[in-house]
């Protein structure tokens, strides 16, 4: 898997700012490779074990431009069979109690391009992927699907200046002298573990002998805190280093930053100055009544000059270095305060979580060249609580082995020319479900398993009268009757409207069984087939109704009255 992902997370946690939803998606899934990225790191210490650098081989490791490779991760629930937790729940534990990805090629051309092939194993189930991850995008085939789905990283409505500024941003972050003294520094502020040594080893990397060293690693849940206070106050300690890497930050960043800077400060000055993209219209307000002042230009007149002024600070190469060097040991300070309280404070629930149970054991394998070519890592999440939710503990254990790395490697493409599913906000369980095989395991994941096209929501009756222009239900003949759009979006059904021959049509999208509706007729054709309905279709303020029942059964949903609470539970599978 990718080595750059500290980086990865610093570059994305940037772009989500003004790049699409996705792009959340994106950083979310990289935080939480950081985290392992940073136990191992933590487990391996920092200082040289004999003629070995630890500094160095970590370094190396983290900033590994490119490469080829295999692996795999599972995650183990050890499950409290005497816990007390729902049904559903329990059965959420019972299917991800043991959780499988195989990589069977990991092929990274950069660390923003990369391509995987593997198997995901949940439960019984089996499911072959693909996936290609770009700077635009990130394409995944699963077996059984009809298209590749898509998700967009970057928002195609974003403003194209940002997109320069944040790709630019992005490529300062990964330039390799940058990345270089972003990670010696850190690392070399690490303290070692207890339990560190390493080891000369011969071992077979894709059908290689390689001579390698193996750098071995434990920590315990106990250690942890000590460790994270070490690091900070090595950090508190550093000074000189610290400075140097905030100017190298500062030569590399603050030119584009503060060229932004004067755009925005320029843009603002203007009349039309724009401090929200909803804020001009308040430019041409009259002057508030009685005050004689205008609310933007007040807010200009208050801000801009203290905007300046930073600037002129931060201008100054020394003065800027200071001011964040400032900045950056008083974090230090609240970092380490933060961390002695919870020692002392909240010392029971730390000391029940990370305890002697807890643990993380580390191999890390390099070769002469200090290129990190294998890896195994175990982590156990031990709590010793005495209510648990279902499980008891948590083991995860992943092993990678890598060659050709900084090499010339080209990452799989998934073609996308014959169609594909791309997801957003608007996407809806169904579109995804309907891109699949029924008989298909991951199908069956998402539909049985998951339930993620299930649908079940109230619906109070009240007196049952009908209240003008609302989405409450009332009873017309004794039947039920809801609103027309309403009821086919809660069932995630389509919905069309004929004005020429008065036919409402409602589609299940995932299934394609169609109802044909007509205004004041009570017979419904569904699938080509007459079916008489309770009620006739009614019209009431521009609004189309429909028997409630006869919808949802006829959808595969059922209903369930709720005499003391005059509701109505609509459920649908």
């Amino acid at each position: 898997m990718s080595n750059t992902l500290i980086l990865d997370v610093i570059s994305a946690y940037i772009s989500e700012r003004g790049t699409g939803e996705f792009v959340k998606e994106r950083s979310w899934t990289k935080r939480v490779s950081l985290l392992f990225v940073v136990l191992v790191i933590f487990v391996s210490g920092c200082k040289s074990i004999g003629d070995f650098d630890v500094n160095k081989a970590l370094t190396e490791a983290v900033i590994a431009k490119s490469m080829e490779g295999t692996g795999e991760f599972s995650l183990n629930l050890i499950r409290d069979e005497k816990a007390q937790v729902p049904a559903e729940e329990q059965a959420m534990l019972k299917l991800f109690e043991t959780t499988k990805f195989k990589f069977d090629s990991i092929k990274m051309e950069s660390s923003t391009r990369v391509s995987i092939k593997g198997l995901a194993s949940i439960r019984t189930y089996s499911i072959p992927f693909q996936a290609s991850v770009s700077e635009e995008q990130i394409v995944l085939q699963i077996d059984g699907g009809k298209k590749p789905i898509v998700f967009q990283l970057q928002d195609e409505a974003s403003n194209a200046s940002m997109k320069a500024f944040v790709t630019e941003l992005q490529s300062k972050l990964k330039d390799g002298k940058l990345s270089n003294s972003m990670m010696s520094y850190l690392i070399k502020q690490l303290p070692n573990p207890s339990k560190l040594n390493v080891d000369n080893v011969v071992e077979t990397i894709n059908g290689e002998k390689v001579s390698l060293h193996k750098l071995h690693g434990e920590i315990t849940g106990k250690e942890l805190l000590p460790l994270a206070k070490s690091f900070i106050k090595n950090m508190m300690k550093d000074d000189q280093a610290l400075k140097e890497l905030i100017g190298q930050l500062y030569d590399a960043l603050y030119p584009m930053i503060s060229a932004e800077w004067e755009k925005a400060l320029a843009a603002n000055s203007s009349k039309k100055g724009n401090f929200s993209k909803d804020a001009d219209h308040l430019d041409e307000m009259d002057d508030m009544p009685n005050l004689g002042i205008n609310p933007l230009n007040q807010f200009k007149s208050t801000v801009e000059p203290i905007m300046t002024g930073v600037k002129a600070v931060l201008d100054d190469r020394d003065s800027a270095i200071e001011v964040i060097h400032t900045e950056v040991k008083q974090i230090f300070v609240i970092l380490l305060v933060a961390l002695e309280t919870l020692g002392h404070d909240d010392k029971k629930p730390w000391e029940a979580t990370f305890n002697e149970s807890s643990y993380m054991n580390t191999d890390l394998y390099f070769d002469n060249s200090l290129k990190l070519r294998k890896s195994n890592t175990t982590v156990m999440i031990a709590p010793q609580l005495e209510v648990t939710q279902g499980v008891s503990a948590v083991k995860i254990t992943m092993s990678s082995e890598n060659w050709n790395v900084n090499g010339k490697v080209k990452a799989d493409v998934i073609a996308t020319d014959g169609g594909s599913l791309v997801l957003d906000k608007a996407s809806k369980p169904n579109d995804i479900l309907k891109n699949f095989d029924p008989k298909s395991a991951i199908y069956q994941l998402l539909k049985q398993d998951l339930k993620i096209g299930k649908v079940s929501f109230p619906l109070f009756l009240g007196n049952g009268e009908y209240f003008p222009k609302s989405q409450q239900p009332f009873i017309e003949n004794g039947v039920t009757m809801v609103p027309t759009r309403f009821i086919s979006e809660r069932l995630n059904a389509e919905l069309a409207w004929d004005s020429v021959t008065q036919n409402i049509t409602i589609t299940d999208p995932e299934t394609s069984r169609t109802i044909v509706l007509h205004i004041g007729s009570n017979v419904a054709i569904v699938d080509g087939k007459n079916m008489d309905m309770e009620q006739a279709v009614l019209t009431k303020d521009d609004q189309s109704f429909v028997p409630l029942t006869f919808i949802v059964t006829q959808f595969g949903g059922k209903t369930e009255w709720n005499n003391e609470m005059r509701m109505i539970q609509v459920t649908r599978d």
